[in-house]
């Protein structure tokens, strides 16, 4: 009989463990969401100026 209770609880612990592993996962995929228009808008602002600096460099 303990083993039985054992392999219960092995089994509720690894089920713990897959709902925190798809928490941190939803959780790091909202920071994502959150966080994705600013990185696009500094990206693009790179981007930008790269390319001015790319024309001003082929002008002259």
């Amino acid at each position: 009989m303990p083993q039985k209770t054992n392999i219960n609880n092995s089994n509720t612990a690894i089920k713990v463990f897959n709902i925190q592993k798809k928490a941190i996962k939803y959780s790091l995929l909202s920071t994502a969401v959150l966080f994705s228009p600013i990185f696009y808008l500094f990206y693009s602002k790179a981007l930008f100026s790269k390319i001015q600096s790319r024309r001003f460099v082929m002008l002259a």
